[in-house]
């Protein structure tokens, strides 16, 4: 079940493994083999009268769901992604239908959930033959967490679409020249990014002529409006340059969003591996993250970027933007470093030892 990616499944089915992704998410079935798309669950959008049915159809949609998974073939492998405690009620069904359940944690369902679902989801964890991280400090949480489940553990940081794309359409890029640097602050609209923080920790320089500064907000996906017209509002009354991404993007707009940044500041309340940040670091973007997110896999690699807390963002950015052309001289090494290791093609083996 692969509820927010297509890239795995294209991946196996073109490795010789026949597959179905059963998305619990957008409630749809899809059949590889077949080029087959179902909706198993038609969910009623609207407010009013609407809403009535809507809570009507939320008691359903386990019922629904539960049938689909009764009429699904024996399978090799069913790979859980996003380890949700809405799949602990269907675990037998899930091991009548396979020998061998891997779980891949996002990052959310672990650091984001409540210690009660934590605590129900041991069910599934027992039940697994094999739990995949794409950040080894993750496993090192989950450990202190749980105290066992070692064994069945494995570290894979699977390819990022963005790279692909960005190999893939070097020529279609299309970057848009300006006089201004151009910062980038969090990868998407949820409050956790703490955008509205980053600002007004930053205010000073970002208000400073001198520096020439445009900030840009991906709010393609995640958050809420009553947050983004907070953030707006913050804006408005500090009087700084902003662009808002506030549409859904194909894979070559993202990609250009990306390319079109200079700097990026990240200071989120928790992550696990964000991908989002590796394809700024393949587009040369200077980085700037808080100290406390796990993202020390990045020394393995040799990554170029700055660790900061609030109390020392606003010096390291004033520093950074001092000595603009050489910090980003000394980002251009993350380049090959993100090409050469987390596209599809450099991770293809490791994607497919899952299933081993």
């Amino acid at each position: 079940m692969w509820p927010f990616s297509d890239k795995l499944p294209d991946i196996y089915n073109n490795n010789g493994y026949d597959t179905d992704v059963l998305d619990y998410n957008d409630h749809e079935f899809f059949n590889y083999k077949k080029q087959n798309k179902k909706k198993y669950f038609n969910k009623i959008k609207g407010n009013g009268v609407f809403k009535i049915f809507r809570i009507i159809q939320n008691y359903l949609f386990p019922y629904y769901f539960k049938k689909q998974l009764q009429v699904l073939d024996e399978y090799y492998a069913i790979i859980v992604f996003y380890h949700s405690s809405f799949l602990n009620k269907y675990i037998d069904l899930l091991k009548a239908k396979t020998k061998k359940i891997v779980i891949i944690y996002a990052g959310s369902d672990f650091y984001r959930a409540s210690n009660k679902d934590l605590m129900s989801n041991k069910l599934l964890l027992d039940a697994c033959s094999k739990i995949v991280f794409t950040n080894p400090g993750m496993a090192k949480d989950l450990t202190n967490f749980y105290k066992n489940y070692a064994q069945k553990f494995s570290v894979n940081h699977f390819g990022l679409n963005i790279i692909d794309c960005l190999i893939q359409n070097k020529e279609k890029i299309k970057t848009i020249p300006s006089k201004a640097i151009r910062i980038t602050i969090g990868y998407n609209g949820s409050d956790s990014q703490q955008h509205i923080k980053i600002i007004e920790t930053i205010a000073k320089i970002s208000m400073d002529k001198k520096y020439n500064l445009e900030f840009i907000f991906p709010f393609t996906y995640a958050g809420n409006a009553e947050y983004l017209n907070s953030l707006k509002n913050k804006i408005a009354q500090l009087n700084i340059n902003a662009i808002f991404y506030e549409e859904k993007l194909s894979e070559l707009g993202v990609a250009e969003m990306r390319a079109n940044s200079d700097i990026v500041i990240n200071m989120q309340v928790s992550d696990q591996a964000s991908g989002s940040l590796v394809e700024y670091l393949a587009t040369g973007n200077i980085m700037i993250v808080a100290n406390w997110l796990p993202y020390s896999y990045w020394d393995d690699f040799k990554f170029y970027y700055h660790k900061v807390d609030f109390d020392n963002l606003s010096s390291t950015l004033a520093k950074i933007l001092a000595n603009y052309t050489s910090e980003k001289e000394s980002s251009k090494v993350n380049i090959p470093i993100a090409i050469n290791n987390f596209s599809s093609k450099s991770r293809l083996n490791e994607v497919l030892q899952i299933l081993n």
